[in-house]
């Protein structure tokens, strides 16, 4: 098991217990290509990881998925032939 903590420059103190050693090793791969402690990394992704989630307009995203299916205006809606009553609940 391996375990990352450390204290950002703000004093926050962020521990994330059971990091398999393979994704360990793939933020010191990563860090070392962008010349940066493994702390430095990890700061960078969480940085940019909510930093992105942020940005998501959710109006958006739901009107691309319609869109992807043809969107509303391709609806067929039925016609009413009888005017909207009251529902009537009886005892």
């Amino acid at each position: 098991m391996t375990t990352m903590t450390d204290a950002a420059p703000e004093g926050h103190e962020v521990s994330v217990p059971g990091i398999s050693d393979e994704t360990y090793d793939r933020l010191r791969r990563q860090a070392s290509l962008h010349h940066r402690s493994i702390e430095d990394e990890a700061r960078k992704l969480l940085d940019e990881a909510t930093a992105a989630a942020e940005e998501v307009n959710f109006a958006d995203v739901i009107r691309e998925r319609f869109a992807s299916g043809g969107g509303l205006a391709d609806l067929e809606f039925p016609t009413r032939n009888n005017p909207a009553r009251w529902a009537e609940f009886g005892s």
